[in-house]
């Protein structure tokens, strides 16, 4: 795995999303407060 898939891979852990589009679309809905437990 290439270092830009790995973070894309890391980016998207949270919302699933594929894109970045689908990333911002995730937490245009979402609140980090809800996932802060999950995060590094």
């Amino acid at each position: 795995m290439s270092e830009s898939e790995n973070s894309d891979a890391q980016l998207t852990t949270l919302s699933k999303a594929r894109t970045l589009e689908e990333v911002g679309e995730f937490w245009d809905t979402h609140s980090l407060a809800d996932y802060w437990d999950q995060t590094h």
